[in-house]
């Protein structure tokens, strides 16, 4: 059986990592999947996707960071 957009999502976004990324002096990288709030991110991503995604429809994924005033890129 195909597994759904959300289950391919909820994967991908388990195997993120930062190890081999170099970035320059004073530059970050944040992986919410990642650390000390990771639990709180999949209860919330896995609810979001179901509620939304968990379907075969074809998709493409954009991926990026709020660029808001108060979003990720503050």
């Amino acid at each position: 059986m195909e597994s759904d957009f959300k289950q391919r999502m909820l994967a991908f976004n388990a195997q993120l990592s930062l190890d081999d990324v170099h970035l320059p002096a004073g530059v970050e990288a944040m992986n919410p999947f990642k650390g000390e709030h990771a639990g709180a991110v999949h209860h919330i991503t896995t609810d979001f996707y179901q509620k939304y995604y968990a379907d075969t429809i074809k998709r493409i994924a954009i991926f990026g960071i709020n660029p808001g005033r108060m979003g990720a890129g503050l």
